[in-house]
């Protein structure tokens, strides 16, 4: 029954697209009145005058009157006149050139350069990622990574006599940085 309604709904829609009648066309077209010279105007605005001073009242002598050329030309008609040229230079011209800009340098003593001891030591940032943690037999082993080597680290172990495992409480791991002798550490999390 939907495809029926449908169908048949389409089916209108196609014939008054079909067969609609065309729309008029109300679009504005340019009206194109030759020039009128000056013999023309002259002529013209002596007819005015004229019948003016004879006292006429007909508008439509004044409205239309035919130039030189026998064409229609209305008296209040406005025509396009065109521009005179203006030369506008460059608009996107600086007003006026800044005045030169003046600069006073002045001798002084060459700067003295402080030089300060330079601090202790410290050791790099902690290189390892904690990947997890395995609890068995009450011992918990800690899996690291390291320049993408995967550790396997107890309290105590050391790697590459450079890091040792301190100790692991509170979700924190500490270790000793072996060179310098600090320490620094992790937070890994509660055990669950």
């Amino acid at each position: 029954m939907n495809k029926l309604l449908i169908g048949g709904v389409l089916a209108v829609a196609t014939l008054l697209v079909l067969f609609a009648p065309e729309p008029e066309d109300d679009t504005a077209r340019p009206v194109v009145r030759p020039a009128r010279n000056a013999a023309a105007q002259d002529n013209q605005a002596a007819a005015a005058h004229t019948d003016r001073a004879a006292g006429t009242s007909n508008a439509a002598a004044g409205a239309a009157s035919l130039d030189n050329a026998g064409n229609l030309a209305s008296a209040n008609s406005l025509q396009i006149k065109p521009r005179e040229e203006q030369d506008f230079g460059n608009l996107f011209a600086a007003a006026a050139t800044p005045a030169p800009v003046v600069a006073v340098v002045r001798k002084t003593s060459a700067p003295q350069v402080v030089t300060l001891p330079p601090g202790p030591p410290q050791a790099p940032p902690l290189p390892f990622q904690y990947l997890g943690r395995w609890l068995q037999d009450g011992e918990v082993s800690y899996f690291l990574q390291l320049n993408g080597r995967n550790l396997v680290l107890r309290v105590g172990d050391t790697v590459d006599q450079t890091y040792k495992l301190e100790q692991a409480s509170a979700g924190t791991l500490r270790f000793i940085y072996l060179p310098l002798n600090q320490q620094q550490s992790m937070a890994v999390g509660e055990v669950n």
